[in-house]
Order: structure tokens, then C-alpha cells, then sequence
């Protein structure tokens, strides 16, 4: 895992590798990659939008399956 991500508000943000979140203010622009466990190539990965409504805003995110789903702390 290469860990997390974290933006303000408006912001850009990328994080990539295995068991790994983001998070942004209102407005950010938010892209998580996961990668293979056995070569590191990239599995599936998502760009999203922090729009306050279905995604929001200070709360972490990962991808299950493919899908943005909130993450625990």
C-alpha cells in the first residue's frame, strides 16, 4: 500500500496501490488506482468529484469491486 490521499477544498489528488483512501473538500478531484497484488499493474481505478451530495466532502473513500464506497478511518 502506498497509503492515502488528502485535499482541500477544490484541490487534485491521486493515490494508487492496495488497501488505500482519499479524501477531499468540496469541489476536489479525487482518483484512486489499485494495483495487482502479484505484479503491481494497475487492477481498476476511478476519477470522482467531490460534489457534496453522493460523494462527501472530508469523508474517506476506497474502490470495492470497482465502485467508490466510504472507508473507515
Amino acid at each position: 500500500s502506498r497509503g492515502t490521499v488528502s485535499v482541500g477544498e477544490n484541490g487534485a489528488g491521486l493515490v494508487r496501490g492496495n488497501a488505500v483512501k482519499a479524501k477531499g473538500g468540496l469541489g476536489a478531484i479525487l482518483v484512486i488506482a489499485v494495483e495487482n497484488d502479484s505484479d503491481y499493474e494497475i487492477k481498476e481505478w476511478k476519477a470522482f468529484v467531490v460534489d457534496g451530495e453522493s460523494i462527501k466532502a472530508d469523508t474517506w473513500y476506497t474502490l470495492k469491486d470497482g465502485e467508490i464506497v466510504e472507508a473507515q478511518e
